[in-house]
């Protein structure tokens, strides 16, 4: 008897508990979802309250650093967000589309590399479902896309009914606390509400541009044949890599110690093979806009100098014709400059996202080049930067 009582009380404590948890997850997502999670929300509130003819953004996190809107024109918004490919764009898009305000242009910029599957595609689904981009509708629109395209990526291969993803995809979009527990314990259950309230603001305040932290300069100095970082006392070996030391500095992400590790992911596919999931969602995105008389226009992002040196002809040829592919299959759709582009690694941050520096180049090339394409993105600030 005492034993049967002994596990009731158990089995309704641990289901109190599971349920205060499970309403906690679900209520205060901005308390223990990481830095990020602000500015997704403030995308999605710069999407409903977005003025007319503004020209919108929208891309992976290279775009999101690497184009700021007050350098491009007082029209425009950016919509880039982190660990995103294509899929998740195509959702952001339908939120411009259905707000009533028209849209004067689209810019698109995504990489190579985020147009193909190579293990991560879980993550900037799932990542997307738990900053509340995806809801369970969507998730269940790409899971029976994907069995119709047969991608097994992003849901593996079908068990009887579909049940195991239907089962993640409920569980996920209620806010399950299993799914949740690992950042709960990493945002120390309300850890990071200040700085998500904080990022809301900022997010806000720069129309969607989120720049990368400002570290304060290296020092380079030559040793022994080598190249030697240091900061604080600590010194880290670099292999030579043929830049004077006045050339090398502090641009360069803590990080990046040799060669290899400034060379990004692009680098690494042998040709470019858009994955049939993603391709189908990009071609969407490209179909929602000029149905509304909305142009969209593709512009890459750079890569860093060491990374086009060591990417493969057959990429950059590959997504140049898969662009141009594109191009003549959505009138509405254009390509601006080159389908890969490059700046010097000392515009970088780390291996893909370029510092400030490096952004504000970019960005004078894109308003360059929209200006030429008769977008009127407004006056642009040259001389804006973001508050210290």
């Amino acid at each position: 008897m005492a034993g049967r009582y002994f596990l009731t009380t158990l089995a309704v404590t641990l289901g109190v508990l599971l349920g205060v948890v499970w309403v906690y997850t679900a209520r205060f997502p901005g308390f223990y979802l990481s830095p990020g999670y602000g500015a997704w929300q403030a995308k999605f509130e710069l999407a409903v309250a977005r003025p007319a003819q503004s020209v919108c953004i929208l891309g992976d996190s290279r775009a999101m650093t690497d184009l700021i809107p007050a350098r491009i024109g007082a029209k425009v918004l950016n919509f880039g967000l982190v660990g995103t490919k294509p899929i998740e764009g195509y959702f952001m898009a339908g939120r411009l589309s259905a707000d009533a305000a028209p849209i004067q242009a689209v810019v698109i910029s995504y990489e190579p590399f985020h147009f193909t599957i190579a293990g991560e595609e879980l993550a900037s689904v799932w990542g997307a479902a738990k900053y509340g981009l995806l809801k369970g509708r969507e998730l269940e629109e790409i899971r029976e896309q994907a069995r119709i395209v047969r991608d097994p990526a992003i849901f593996q291969s079908p068990t009887p009914f579909d049940i195991d993803a239907r089962l993640k995809i409920w569980l996920l979009s209620h806010w399950f606390p299993s799914y949740y527990i690992l950042d709960l314990i990493s945002g120390r259950v309300a850890g990071w509400r200040n700085e998500n309230l904080a990022e809301i603001s900022t997010t806000l305040d720069t129309r969607g541009y989120v720049p990368v932290p400002v570290r304060p300069a290296n020092k380079v100095v030559p040793q022994g044949g080598q190249w030697f970082k240091t900061r604080g006392g600590a010194a880290a070996s670099m292999r030579p890599l043929g830049w004077a030391p006045a050339e090398l500095h502090a641009r360069v992400s803590d990080f990046a110690r040799t060669e290899a590790d400034l060379v990004d992911e692009n680098a690494e596919m042998p040709g470019f093979s858009p994955a049939p999931i993603i391709d189908f969602y990009f071609r969407q995105t490209l179909e929602l806009f000029p149905k509304e008389g909305v142009p969209v226009y593709f512009v890459s992002m750079p890569v860093n100098d060491l990374t086009l040196r060591a990417m493969s002809p057959k990429v950059r040829a590959g997504f140049a014709s898969y662009l141009d592919g594109c191009a003549k299959a959505y009138p509405g759709f254009h390509i601006l400059g080159e389908a890969v582009t490059s700046l010097p690694v000392v515009y970088f941050h780390d291996k893909q996202h370029l510092n400030f520096d490096g952004a504000a180049l970019e960005s004078e090339r894109v308003r360059k080049l929209l200006a030429q394409a008769s977008v009127n993105c407004g006056p642009a600030d040259p001389d804006w930067s973001p508050a210290p």
